[in-house]
C-alpha cells in the first residue's frame, strides 16, 4: 500500500488462499514510520500466524494490535518472539467468552509487553513521529497478571484424627477472571512434631486438588501446621494452614 512519505504498509497475511477456520483469512497489515512499526492482525489465529513466520516477512512492531480480542488461540510466544513488541493494544468489550484470555495476558508480561484494553481504557489512539509512540492512555505497568490474580486457599479434611489415618487437604487456585487455574502443580508440606512431610498434586479443571497425607498417630491438642506452595504460569503463591487434632 502506498500511503506517501515515509510510510511503508504491507500485508503479512493471510499467507495462504486456504484455511480451516475463517479468522485465519484475517488482513494483517505492517505500517512502518521511521523507526516505528505497528501490526493489526484483526482476528488471526496460530495457524496465520506461523505462517506468517515462516513466510519470512518482517513483523517485528512496536505496538502489536493483539489478535482475536486476547483469545488464548492466538498471540503464541513464537510470534510474540518474531514481533518483539513494546506495547500490546487489546480491542475488547465485555464478553462470555473470557476474553483476553489468562493464557494471553500471562504471555505479554513475561515477554515484557505494556498492554492496554478498550474495555478498560476506552478508545486508544497512538501517535508517532517516527522516532517514537505516545499513546492517549496510559499502558499498564509490566507485571505477571497471575500474581494479583492468582489465589489460594486450603483447608483440612479430617477423616478420623485420632488414629493412624489418611487426611485431605483441598488447595483451590482461581484466577482473577471466569477461569479456574487446571494442571496448577501443588505441593504440601505437613509439619507434624519433629518430622515434615512432603506431599504433591495437580489441580483439576475446577482449580482444585485433594492431596491425601499420613499423620501417623494423631496427638489430641496438638497443632499440625500445613504449607501449601501453588505454581501456575510462572508464579509461585504459598499460604499456611493447620488444625488440631481432638
Amino acid at each position: 500500500m502506498d500511503l506517501g512519505g515515509d510510510i511503508q504498509a504491507t500485508f503479512v497475511g493471510p499467507v495462504k488462499d486456504s484455511y480451516t477456520l475463517d479468522n485465519d483469512y484475517s488482513a494483517v497489515l505492517h505500517v512502518k514510520y521511521g523507526s516505528t512499526s505497528f501490526l493489526f492482525t484483526g482476528d488471526a489465529e496460530s495457524a496465520s500466524e506461523n505462517d506468517m513466520i515462516a513466510s519470512g516477512e518482517d513483523l517485528q512492531s512496536t505496538v502489536l494490535k493483539v489478535g482475536y480480542h486476547g483469545s488464548k488461540y492466538s498471540t503464541s510466544d513464537a510470534f510474540l518472539n518474531s514481533v518483539s513488541p513494546k506495547y500490546a493494544v487489546i480491542s475488547v468489550g465485555e464478553n462470555s467468552y473470557g476474553h483476553p484470555s489468562d493464557e494471553v495476558l500471562q504471555r505479554l508480561a513475561q515477554h515484557d509487553v505494556q498492554v492496554m484494553r478498550t474495555d478498560k481504557d476506552g478508545t486508544i489512539v497512538a501517535t508517532t513521529d517516527g522516532n517514537s509512540v505516545d499513546f492517549n492512555v496510559t499502558p499498564e505497568p509490566i507485571s505477571n497478571p497471575m500474581t494479583g490474580g492468582l489465589a489460594i486457599s486450603a483447608s483440612p479434611s479430617i477423616s478420623n484424627p485420632a488414629q493412624n489415618t489418611i487426611e485431605t487437604i483441598k488447595v483451590t487456585e482461581t484466577v482473577d477472571g471466569p477461569s479456574p487455574a487446571k494442571d496448577a502443580q501443588v505441593t504440601i508440606i505437613v509439619h507434624y512434631k519433629s518430622k515434615d512431610s512432603t506431599y504433591t498434586g495437580t489441580t483439576g479443571s475446577d482449580g482444585s486438588v485433594s492431596i491425601p497425607f499420613d499423620i501417623s498417630r494423631a496427638t489430641s491438642g496438638y497443632t499440625v501446621k500445613v504449607d501449601v506452595t501453588a505454581t501456575y504460569g510462572g508464579v509461585t503463591l504459598t499460604t499456611t494452614t493447620s488444625f488440631t487434632p481432638q
